[in-house]
């Protein structure tokens, strides 16, 4: 395992860090890692729902969530970040309106499957790859999918004018 973000990671981390429509930047260039390419299969769907929501205003909380795949950190930092976005992504599953339901439920279960393979290498990326982590389903269609949908849930929804 490399240390790559697939897109639906950097979609997460957009989705739980905060509330604007950046994506986060990807780890300095010269970290070991690199950006997997992804293909969605899905176009995004249109999307109604209620803007005042509890899924909304969790999605546009400004509480920052810090980049745990970021150049440079410790095992401990890198534990604690992760574990931030596992439960950000746990907050939002348990409100989750019903189109996306399923959605959040495999980005939450995506994000404890990747904390869960960290924890068992002592959050090293290094010690990770070297055991040959599988974190594959990260890059599969349906996963990129997911984030697909909830993005466009959050900006068509939560973040409409």
């Amino acid at each position: 395992m490399t240390r790559a973000l697939p897109l639906t990671l950097l979609v997460a981390m957009a989705l739980l860090a905060c509330s604007d429509d950046t994506t986060p930047a990807p780890p300095s260039a010269t970290a070991s890692s690199s950006i997997v390419e992804s293909t969605t299969s899905t176009a995004a769907p249109q999307f109604s729902g209620d803007p005042d929501s509890a899924f909304c205003a969790a999605v546009l909380d400004d509480r920052p969530v810090l980049d745990p795949f970021e150049s440079g950190l410790d095992a401990r930092e890198v534990e604690l970040r992760l574990r931030a976005l596992v439960v950000r992504a746990d907050q939002l599953a348990a409100v989750a309106p019903p189109d996306l339901t399923d959605d959040v439920a495999m980005l939450a279960d995506g994000l404890t499957a990747l904390d869960e393979a960290l924890d068992a290498h002592g959050y090293d990326f290094g010690a990770a790859g070297a055991a040959d982590a599988d974190l594959s389903f990260l890059d599969s269609p349906e996963f990129t999918d997911v984030g697909v949908r909830v993005a466009a849930y959050r900006d068509q929804v939560c973040a409409a004018p």
